[in-house]
């Protein structure tokens, strides 16, 4: 199973372990949705906007709820790793 670390208030591409999986999450456009588990817990997540350097963001930010559960990983378990998985795409 996809390992990242909780390394930000974000979850960046290059800290995912599996590459198959972080090629997955990079195929998927700036604005759309994706629904993963982490840890065993449901997270939503939007890709980043491209930069305004038009260089894309490797990146997705927490959406919704998902945003305070997130946040709560990050301050209990900041640098340990956390499993991934996918739920299914949201648009």
């Amino acid at each position: 199973m996809p390992k990242v670390p909780v390394t930000d208030a974000c979850l960046w591409l290059r800290h995912i372990d599996d590459e198959s999986f972080r090629g997955a999450l990079a195929s998927i456009h700036p604005g759309s949705r994706v629904a993963l588990t982490v840890d065993g817990e449901p997270v939503d997540f939007e890709r980043m906007a491209t930069g305004s350097n038009a260089q894309p963001t490797m990146g997705f930010k927490p959406v919704g709820a998902a945003k305070t559960h997130w946040q709560l990983l990050y301050e209990a378990q900041k640098g340990q790793s956390v499993e991934l998985a996918f739920r299914g795409s949201l648009g």
